[in-house]
């Protein structure tokens, strides 16, 4: 009889592995983003982060080394930075570490390594608004709304309008829009609650009613 039990609770037990097996390999130890900006027509300006996770910690932070990839900004290109992840995926740029070795004009060196990292991190201001938010959504179902700040005074909106597949993963989608006078802000997004990580966003900004708007597109590589 106890046998029995056993091989029952076995057989049960299997397919819950399987789903924390399936959900632990989704947390990715590297991975990248492409990132556009620019106003929506006319040219527009690229480069790329790659990730590297290094730690864990218990709260879900997570410790990484960035490295950029922006051929047509030279001192910047190649450069490693020490950043934190949240627990919802914003990345903090915590140091701007050496200045890339091929850059021969080391009279600038100073200069340039103060202004890398905050240059970096508005690069990526999108995603850390929209991963912030994500923190203080109440649900994940579709349909759930919320507001959250954005630039630290504009009142914002979000909502999960589906949960879909994007960039091969189990994504919500979000929609999000200001509200009341100032800066508009709107975009969609695409966020993965397993491996807490934005997965892609198109945001636009405009600093006045019918102003041209400053847009970025921010996509995990594949």
């Amino acid at each position: 009889m106890k046998k029995c039990l056993f091989a029952v609770l076995g057989i049960l037990l299997l397919p819950l592995s399987g789903i924390a097996t399936a959900q632990q390999s989704s947390v990715p130890a590297s991975f990248a983003y492409n990132v556009k900006m620019g106003t929506g027509s006319g040219p527009s300006v690229t480069l790329a982060l790659s990730v590297a996770v290094q730690s864990t910690a218990s709260d879900g932070s997570r410790q990484a080394e960035v490295t950029v990839h922006i051929p047509w900004m030279r001192p910047l290109d190649g450069k490693r930075m020490n950043a934190t992840l949240s627990p919802f995926g914003a990345i903090q740029i915590a140091s701007t570490g050496d200045i890339n070795k091929s850059y021969s004009q080391m009279q600038v060196a100073a200069e340039s390594q103060a202004a890398s990292g905050p240059m970096v991190q508005n690069f990526i201001s999108p995603l850390d608004t929209f991963a912030d938010a994500l923190a203080a959504a109440p649900s994940q179902k579709a349909g759930t709304s919320w507001h959250a700040a954005a630039m630290q005074f504009v009142d914002v909106v979000y909502t999960i309008t589906a949960h879909q597949q994007q960039n091969g993963r189990d994504t919500l989608s979000v929609t999000w829009a200001s509200q009341g006078t100032g800066p508009a802000i709107n975009g969609q997004g695409n966020y993965d609650p397993v491996a807490h990580l934005v997965v892609s966003l198109h945001s636009e900004l405009r600093q006045a009613a019918g102003g041209q708007a400053a847009v970025t597109d921010i996509a995990m590589a594949p």
